[in-house]
């Protein structure tokens, strides 16, 4: 299959496509598997929106040379239905509030990326706040609280001190309940 031993131009095109992307039935097997690649891609837990944007685009620009396309509609059902669970709000608000007739699957991924960097961000701040909260004095101003002498830690916590403790790390993931918060806390104060 060389190209010195070709007389025409049509003669060169064959014998370099079949050398490059292959006869009728290797692009035929290489369309089936990359339409089943395509089917099976799923976002995985630690991959950001980028980058699974990045591997379908990939997908979709190698099965376009094979001569399998997807339609737009395709390509952004296929984004919203294989984004991890945490991705849900968004996913519900944008098939309620979208016309997938003349969506684009660019402002499908840019929306889902606002989302990502919405969550990210609101996490970081939770995590500051739960961490400041923990290692934060209360204030030894408030009168009817005794000290210890020792650390300068009040022992009297109050009812509202404990809410506002419990939701933040309600929010971090880290204690379910009020009721164990408010359980342990007024047996502390009661000893005291």
């Amino acid at each position: 299959m060389q190209v010195a031993g070709c007389d025409t131009a049509k003669e060169i095109w064959d014998s370099l496509k079949s050398r490059f992307i292959g006869t009728e039935d290797i692009q035929q097997a290489h369309s089936q598997q990359l339409k089943s690649e395509f089917e099976r891609l799923l976002m995985k837990e630690d991959e950001s929106i980028n980058s699974f944007a990045g591997k379908m685009m990939s997908i979709i620009t190698k099965a376009a040379t094979y001569g399998l396309t997807f339609d737009e509609q395709t390509k952004v059902r296929k984004v919203l239905n294989a984004v991890r669970d945490k991705f849900l709000p968004i996913v519900a608000t944008i098939e309620m509030i979208v016309d997938f007739k003349t969506v684009k699957l660019e402002e499908i991924i840019g929306k889902l990326k606002t989302y990502e960097e919405r969550i990210k961000f609101r996490k970081g701040n939770q995590e500051d706040n739960s961490e400041k909260l923990l290692f934060t004095r209360l204030g030894n101003d408030r009168k009817d609280e005794r000290n210890d002498g020792k650390l300068g830690l009040p022992l009297r916590v109050t009812v509202d001190q404990i809410v506002g403790l419990e939701t933040t790390l309600q929010t971090a993931r880290i204690i379910p309940t009020l009721h164990i918060f408010t359980g342990i806390f007024k047996t502390l104060n009661s000893t005291f």
